[in-house]
């Protein structure tokens, strides 16, 4: 699709004024562009089905619900069993994270500039703050193993859970002590267990640069796909509370 912002003003103007050949649009495109397409929101904040549901077209969003339950669309990567209790707790665990994220991501960023050099004079504190981070990423996937028993079947959660592995992180490795690093040993701050694993070489690194290959790691592997989970699980709630007539919100 060359011209996807046009295509999403369209569709918003469809589903305002009810009219069908929507869907079909809809039909035409990618996965990745029907996800990005039913995650758009309006100026009043609304997705399409919110807007459908609004101007009372309930048979176009029945359809698009329908689409968006059909296989290879995000939501069929939730279980049957996932109930309405699960998906609300699902939702608070990844604004959770994603709250965190926008607390510790810009503080690696600003310890990982070159500030006139690429050397990384505190160490100890961008894997403090690198672990914090993978700490909330690992609490989220631990989340939707108890909603979601089984495999992980989602893409996004996979994502995060992949990245995890691969980084070798440990929330076991997070502890607090005394260290020469910080405060001269004479405060008791965080500590990691973590030596020799990939995240801890990049983290504690004595080059910038690995940091900063840290921070475009989690942000194309667990900050964008915790962000996709998100509005999907709103989405998810925005269907089931239609059907019974009552406002996630």
């Amino acid at each position: 699709m060359n011209d996807l912002p046009k295509l999403v003003e369209e569709l918003f103007r469809d589903m305002k004024n009810g009219n069908v050949e929507a869907v079909s649009k809809l039909r035409t495109v990618k996965r990745d562009e029907f996800l990005a397409i039913t995650s758009a929101r309006n100026n009043q904040g609304h997705t399409l089905l919110q807007v459908a549901i609004a101007n009372g077209h309930k048979n176009i969003a029945d359809k698009l619900l329908k689409m968006l339950k059909e296989p290879d669309q995000v939501q069929s990567q939730f279980s049957p069993e996932c109930d309405l209790d699960q998906l609300q707790k699902l939702k608070r665990a990844a604004e959770l994270h994603i709250e965190f994220s926008e607390l510790y991501l810009p503080m690696l960023r600003g310890m990982s500039h070159p500030h006139g050099s690429e050397k990384n004079p505190f160490p100890w504190k961008t894997v403090k703050e690198g672990s914090y981070y993978l700490g909330n990423a690992y609490k989220l996937v631990k989340v939707y193993k108890e909603c979601v028993p089984g495999s992980i079947d989602n893409k996004n959660i996979q994502s995060v859970n992949d990245i995890l592995v691969a980084l070798e992180f440990d929330p076991k490795h997070m502890t607090t002590g005394y260290t020469d690093e910080a405060y001269g040993g004479k405060a008791e701050c965080f500590v990691s267990k973590g030596q020799g694993t990939k995240y801890y070489e990049l983290l504690h690194s004595e080059l910038k640069k690995d940091v900063r290959s840290f921070i475009e790691m989690v942000e194309l592997n667990i900050d964008i796909p915790v962000k996709r989970f998100l509005e999907s699980i709103k989405q998810r709630l925005q269907f089931a509370f239609s059907e019974i007539g009552k406002d996630p919100y």
